[in-house]
């Protein structure tokens, strides 16, 4: 999977920020559906394992194609329920 791709399921490039830890240059991609997070790994181990992957944070799962994650991310559009306040 790529970076385009994930940018054309939605995901939100994250990057460094002075008071992380992570290295200058560091980055990754993020999307959230209510209370779910779905995340990659580091732009140093999609370069190292040439492409990237989407996790949910307990890693439970763990997907490399770009058609599988399409239709995860699709079928979580189609059926996420909003929270309503009261």
């Amino acid at each position: 999977m790529t970076a385009a791709n994930l940018r054309e399921l939605g995901f939100t490039k994250m990057g460094h920020h002075e008071d992380d830890d992570w290295p200058e240059g560091y980055f990754y991609f993020s999307i959230e559906f209510g209370d779910m997070l779905f995340h990659t790994g580091g732009n140093d181990e999609a370069e190292e394992d040439g492409g990237w992957y989407i996790q949910d944070p307990t890693m439970t799962i763990k997907i490399w194609q770009y058609s599988e994650a399409k239709m995860l991310i699709d079928v979580l559009r189609r059926n996420t329920v909003s929270k309503i306040s009261i």
